[in-house]
């Protein structure tokens, strides 16, 4: 923008057009976020259905996903039912839907591992029969 210089009220028009821009430009200055306020990716919720019966877990500790389902269940198709901060939800490289994609946990020697994604990272959740992680009632 360009203002006539041969008067006093062009050059204060000028004056406070390039301090207005400096003011604006010193605002948004660094308004990115810092690593650390950027959502970082967890699993928030998990729940296994049946078709029937919901079961939540109990807990998610650390990266460990807890739940609990009667030893007669069928568990070669559950549907995961979960809640995420984060962009993406994977087993591998199939991306996960909330409610619709359904999971096999009739192999005990194969865990799921979950990785969720954000914009600042990955975090890997692991749901297996293995151990403790799905426990029988």
């Amino acid at each position: 923008m360009r203002f006539p210089s041969g008067n006093s009220f062009g050059n204060i028009m000028q004056l406070l057009f390039i301090l207005a821009l400096q003011a604006a430009l010193a605002c948004c200055a660094g308004k990115e976020k810092p690593a650390g306020e950027m959502i970082a990716p967890k699993l928030i919720s998990y729940s296994l259905s049946d078709g029937t019966n919901t079961y939540e877990a109990q807990e998610i500790r650390g990266n460990c996903i807890y739940v609990s389902v009667p030893r007669e269940r069928d568990l070669s198709h559950l549907t995961a039912d979960f809640t995420y901060s984060g962009v993406r939800v994977f087993i591998g490289k199939e991306e996960q839907v909330s409610g619709v994609t359904t999971v096999d946990l009739s192999d005990s020697t194969a865990p799921l591992i979950y990785s969720v994604v954000s914009e600042s990272g990955l975090e890997v959740y692991i749901m297996s029969m293995c151990s403790t992680f799905l426990r029988y009632l």
